[in-house]
């Protein structure tokens, strides 16, 4: 499983390295800035000294630095836990993606407009989110105009 660590391309935030750890049965004993269970072990991304990659997503119109991505294999069965925390004494704010693909709901897709403005307001973007939210509107209104006429072409016919 892949998690990868981000920052919001924000310039005060241009330094602020926050740790990831992968935390569970079967890992390496790790030491982290708080306490954790005797029975866990982990695996920690930590990103100093590493220059972050820029990374665009463009359907939120959002920048981000990318701080680094942890690759986990899960040695047993068990509970696991992804952790991130920022660096003793810092503020900031950062976010965590895992998995490989991108999966949707419905719900997911019928709150796009207000998931898309937190993203946003989270990555401090201003300005209006219907430029990057033009092609979800134009795929809804042209699937729901063939819907239309093809209803209206059944109920014509029948």
């Amino acid at each position: 499983m892949t998690f990868r660590l981000g920052v919001p391309f924000v310039d005060r935030l241009r330094d602020y390295r926050p740790t990831l750890a992968v935390l569970g049965p079967g890992f390496p004993p790790v030491t982290l800035p708080f306490q954790i269970p005797t029975d866990l072990g982990g695996l920690v991304l930590t990103p100093e000294g590493s220059e972050p990659e820029f990374f665009h997503e463009p359907f939120t119109g959002t920048d981000s630095w990318i701080i680094g991505d942890l690759q986990v294999t899960l040695p047993r069965t068990g509970p696991y836990y992804a952790v991130a925390s920022t660096p003793p004494g810092e503020l900031g704010k950062f976010w965590v993606a895992w998995g490989q693909a991108e999966a949707f709901t419905l719900v997911d897709i019928l709150s796009l407009p207000q998931t898309i403005e937190r993203v946003r307001t989270f990555h401090e973007v201003e300005g209006p989110t219907f430029p990057c939210f033009l092609p979800f509107a134009a795929v809804a209104l042209i699937l729901a105009a063939g819907l239309r006429l093809t209803s209206h072409r059944r109920s014509a016919a029948g």
